[in-house]
């Protein structure tokens, strides 16, 4: 509880003066835009420097363009189970109580002027810390499709792939590891409403259904399934550098649960359900 309450002030912290910052750099960008477009000689309708927008009665739309982009993550993640991950040691925790860990992910893709794209991603998580011979280590590897659809001020993305993830776990005493290896289908959507022109709120979730098998030991299950379910809430601040490249720096939060890992070769206490949530900082390079 006290990871979550820290975790959850550090975030509204960080927030707070991103958003203060970013609402000083947009009033210095007005009126340095304020000032450039006074010196800037006025140009008839229709004319050639306007070669980058698509022709419009009553104003100039920029053509919908191609773009090649790629993401960063760093979240800051904490553990949590059904069964518990430190306490007292009578109540039979499933795991002791592990630091909060940073872990990665990287994302890689390409979309289309018609907002259909494809990318890849990759997720890694490494505990460090609780009792001797305790872990839970997570690899996801993503490929998608992407549509896009822009209205108003909202922007949506609605994906849909394929994903394979090895999950490797401790037993509740530290003296037999779960390897847990699959393949299966992963989909989602966000959604993104602009505050401003630079700031932007944004939410998702991801849902995916991974069938593989579970070995402990000489033990082996086969046909096991490992539902994922991840959600996360934001907010974004975008800006254009030089040569066309878009800066997108974001702070949020995210949710992510394993449900019924399996612990064989023993079904009491039932499957274990681990979560890992925390703050999420995020930096893209769209261009």
């Amino acid at each position: 509880m006290k990871k979550l309450v820290f975790s959850t002030i550090f975030s509204i912290g960080l927030l707070c003066g991103v958003l203060a910052q970013a609402e000083e750099t947009t009033q210095r960008m007005n009126f340095a835009e304020a000032l450039d477009a006074v010196d800037e000689p006025i140009q008839l309708v229709g004319h050639q420097s306007a070669i980058n927008c698509e022709p419009c009665a009553q104003s100039c739309k920029p053509k919908p363009r191609s773009h090649y982009y790629g993401t960063m993550e760093l979240p800051l993640l904490s553990l949590y189970a059904n069964h518990g991950a430190g306490g007292a040691t009578a109540f039979g925790s499933w795991f002791e109580d592990f630091d909060t860990q940073a872990a990665l992910r990287v994302e890689a893709g390409y979309e289309n002027a018609y907002g259909v794209g494809l990318r890849g991603r990759f997720f890694t998580f490494d505990t460090d810390g609780g009792a001797p011979n305790e872990y839970f280590d997570v690899r996801l590897y993503d490929i998608e499709a992407t549509s896009a659809l822009k209205l108003r001020n909202w922007d949506f993305e609605a994906f849909g792939g394929v994903r394979w993830g090895s999950i490797d776990f401790s037993d509740e005493n530290g003296s037999l590891g779960r390897d847990f290896d699959g393949f299966g289908l992963t989909m989602g959507g966000q959604a993104r409403r602009c505050l401003t022109q630079r700031l932007g709120l944004n939410a998702g979730v991801r849902y995916s259904a991974l069938y593989g098998k579970n070995e402990a030991g000489p033990f082996q299950l086969d046909n096991v399934i490992v539902p994922i379910t991840e959600l996360r809430l934001g907010v974004d601040y975008t800006r254009m550098l030089r040569r066309g490249v878009e800066l997108i720096a974001e702070v949020g939060y995210e949710h992510q649960m394993y449900s019924s890992l399996s612990v064989a070769p023993n079904i009491d206490p039932e499957d274990v359900d681990v979560a890992l949530a925390g703050p999420v900082f995020s930096i893209t390079l769209r261009r």
